[in-house]
């Protein structure tokens, strides 16, 4: 079952497809359920600030969240429950980009290690379910 901040920041289209990897990510890194709650709230700030500049957030970068913390919190009017301190935005952010890149480079791994097997004469799918298993 997802818990409700999950659900409500999934419905802003920029951060539905990292919430879950994020949210994961923090749980087996042993963040207490209120951090968790608390990041995937600011989440949702970010993610509504995305999506009115048309940005994805697959861009995130130092430069993205400097731009957010210091330039649009900095002046911030956007309504509750979305307001954050800029120390814990800046965190959060870089919480989630920690948990993108390694989720990138998880990916990177998994289709390389994929590529290898079916070069052992295994079908794709083959060696796709056996790295998982």
């Amino acid at each position: 079952m997802q818990n409700t901040s999950q659900e409500s920041c999934c419905s802003y289209d920029p951060c539905a497809s990292y919430v879950e990897i994020f949210d994961r990510r923090l749980t087996e890194s042993g963040y207490a359920q209120h951090t968790i709650d608390g990041d995937l709230a600011r989440l949702k700030h970010f993610a509504l600030w995305l999506q009115r500049r048309q940005l994805q957030l697959r861009q995130l970068s130092e430069a993205l969240i400097g731009e957010f913390v210091d330039g649009h919190l900095r002046h911030c009017d956007c309504p509750e429950p979305v307001r954050s301190g800029r120390g814990a935005m800046r965190a959060t952010l870089h919480r989630l980009l920690t948990a993108s890149e390694r989720s990138r480079r998880d990916a990177r791994h998994a289709t390389s290690a994929a590529h290898r097997f079916a070069d052992c004469g295994h079908r794709s799918a083959t060696a796709q379910a056996r790295l998982f298993v």
